[in-house]
């Protein structure tokens, strides 16, 4: 078993989480309970599991976003919305966007099937160190299976972020230069990812320099080969540190799961309701 695995695998149930952010329906959800606009609901709706957490415990956790833009956001969202109100309005925006795009294009024995084995790789995983991992595992389950593979989706991809984080500290990348690095790339560019992240342009050109002086950046600001080396064992590391659910289920339920999970992901990405060039930096099917 490889850490490929855990690659692919973060591909297809991050999609699914993803709904959460893009669809419709979660930003309509939102709405009702008085989380109006984008930024309320996500940092709401992410944040919830945690409890009713401040601004530092947001910025901690969250990693990237830059500590300014969380202060907008908490904890006047507690204000507005209680983080029961908002893991409610999570669910049922997830929910609803699962029934539009899904709806009975999977047949229910396979969504079962994916949903048990699923669970089965998640229950009992060891979250020491992954506190959003583990506030969304003591999550109540919900009944229907589509919405608890929802659910398994966004407990893996934020086990999996906290090993992220884990690994950005540890190669000594901190929340804006990770974002410097992935425009660095060419697949998102900085116009559209320093917005979203809420850095300023003072903060983003530190970063930069940053990275120049440790030879990750060249003097025009383009990723050398020491970045791409870097990215890649970050990445790397990750999925190794993510790999604990499919070690549990083994080869033969890892790749059964997948096979189960690749009508379900790509009924959405053929939705287009997640935008193909997105600040998750997730590629689609």
């Amino acid at each position: 078993m490889t850490v490929s695995l855990a690659r692919r695998m973060w591909v297809l149930l991050e999609s699914i989480h993803a709904l959460t952010y893009f669809a419709p329906e979660s930003s309509e959800i939102y709405s009702t309970v008085g989380l109006r606009g984008f930024w309320r609901g996500y940092f709401a709706g992410r944040s919830a599991p945690l409890g009713n957490p401040g601004a530092k415990l947001v910025t901690a956790t969250f990693y990237n976003f830059a500590p300014s833009m969380v202060e907008r956001a908490i904890p006047e969202v507690w204000e507005y919305a209680s983080p029961e109100e908002a893991i409610e309005a999570r669910t049922d925006g997830a929910s609803r966007a699962l029934e539009r795009i899904i709806g009975k294009s999977v047949d229910l024995e396979s969504v079962e099937r994916a949903a048990k084995l699923l669970w089965k790789g998640l229950d009992g995983i060891d979250v020491s160190g992954r506190p959003l991992g583990g506030a969304n595992l003591e999550l109540a389950r919900p009944q229907d299976p589509l919405d608890l593979i929802w659910l398994g989706a966004t407990v893996y991809r934020e086990f999996r972020g906290d090993g992220h984080v884990a690994t950005l500290l540890n190669a000594g990348i901190d929340g804006c230069q990770a974002h410097v690095t992935f425009a660095a790339t060419g697949n998102i560019v900085r116009s559209v990812l320093q917005p979203v992240r809420g850095w300023s342009d003072s903060e983003w050109e530190k970063a930069e320099d940053d990275l120049k002086s440790r030879g990750l950046l060249d003097q025009n600001g383009h990723r050398t080969e020491r970045l791409v080396g870097l990215r890649e064992q970050i990445e790397d590391n990750t999925d190794e540190l993510s790999m604990q659910p499919w070690e549990k289920l083994g080869n033969r339920g890892s790749e059964e799961l997948m096979r189960l999970l690749i009508p379900i992901s790509r009924a959405i990405v053929e939705s287009k309701t997640i935008p193909s060039v997105n600040p998750i930096g997730l590629p689609l099917l």
